[in-house]
């Protein structure tokens, strides 16, 4: 299964605002919340979907000119659990 660039830009988008919102913007409990639950979602893909997704995120996170998003997007893997077994 591929998934679109649309799709993978939406996904992007919304665990940058999760991460990188202030506390008066976004309450930090709901954050990890939607996080966890993105996580626990994403974590239903099968492997190879999961690396295919990885890598997308991570060519596409190149472009971002704000050096902590692109930093952020390089890890998420890891922050979301995503690349262990």
């Amino acid at each position: 299964m591929n998934i679109s660039k649309p799709i993978i830009q939406v996904l992007i988008d919304t665990a940058i605002f999760m991460e990188f919102s202030d506390d008066e913007t976004l309450n930090p409990d709901a954050a990890v919340a939607f996080m966890e639950s993105m996580s626990a979602n994403l974590k239903e893909l099968s492997e190879i979907e999961r690396v295919n997704l990885l890598a997308s995120i991570k060519e596409m996170g190149e472009h971002y000119s704000i050096d902590e998003q692109k930093q952020f997007l390089a890890e998420i893997g890891d922050k979301l659990g995503l690349t262990k077994p």
